[in-house]
């Protein structure tokens, strides 16, 4: 089969939608599909042999986040060239939105997933007042694709009542292997960190922005300091909101930063 990826976030960011199609990606690869990906050029090259890069600016209010810029041209055309079996569109602003016209006039099939909660973000970012018009939005842009592919029971329930059509769960896994509490590495990133072995320490792992209730987890997490001043906190991940959670969490929390592999395994079980 020839899969055609389409995402406006992918490696090097760290999110959980460019992790999700990493391991996609290199699953597909694996089984011996032939896969076209479509993402915006962060400076850093292409990222497999079909990999078509679309030139993005960073977001002023995100700089972690690229929009891609049209025209897209060259994207359709890559996309002509390359004769998918099977589109797959992962995010849906200027980018997925220029492919889901292009392949639905060519009559390729294809297919969507919904990764964010942008109830979130419009609470967050202060543009509540677009949350109806984005909804509609959404809602209009997946139910012109034959399936969206969704992680899990709650959202689609969610979506639905939203009338969203054809939802098909696609849950997240684990790496039992890898991720386990019983880590030898996890003694020494204590000991990094300056957590004493008795010390009981609650981690967080995530982006640390404010579309991930950081103000709520903020708080929760003083009421528990306040309660026992014993526990440390340690966050891993980085974001927009990392400085005014260290300055309001203190000497009693570490931050260690993007993590991943056997490094991040180890920092999990650290807590």
């Amino acid at each position: 089969m020839r899969l055609t990826l389409v995402t406006e976030t992918y490696f090097p960011q760290v999110n959980g939608v460019s992790r999700t199609l990493g391991y996609l990606v290199r699953h597909l690869i694996d089984a011996g599909e032939t896969v076209q990906l479509i993402h915006p050029d962060y400076g850093v090259g292409g990222s497999g042999q079909h990999c078509q890069l679309v030139r993005s600016v960073s977001l002023p209010f995100y700089k972690e986040l690229h929009l891609p810029l049209p025209p897209f041209g060259d994207v359709t055309r890559g996309i002509d060239a390359f004769r998918p079996d099977l589109v797959h569109i992962a995010t849906e602003a200027t980018l997925g939105l220029s492919v889901l016209r292009h392949v639905r006039r060519r009559r390729v099939p294809v297919v969507s997933s919904f990764h964010t909660n942008f109830d979130q973000y419009t609470d967050h970012y202060r543009v509540g007042w677009a949350k109806g018009t984005i909804w509609r939005y959404l809602r209009w842009f997946h139910n012109r694709t034959l399936e969206t592919y969704v992680p899990s029971w709650t959202t689609i329930a969610d979506l639905e009542a939203r009338g969203f059509e054809r939802l098909v769960l696609w849950p997240r896994g684990v790496d039992a292997t890898l991720f386990r509490p019983d880590r030898p590495g996890r003694i020494e990133v204590r000991r990094a960190l300056g957590f004493a072995p008795e010390e009981v320490v609650i981690g967080y792992v995530s982006r640390i922005a404010a579309e991930k209730n950081v103000a709520y987890l903020t708080e929760a997490l003083e009421r528990v300091a306040g309660d026992r001043p014993a526990v440390r906190f340690l966050f891993v991940g980085d974001g927009p909101a990392r400085g005014d959670l260290e300055r309001r969490m203190g000497a009693r929390a570490r931050f260690a930063g993007y993590r991943s592999g056997e490094d991040l395994a180890d920092h999990y079980a650290a807590a």
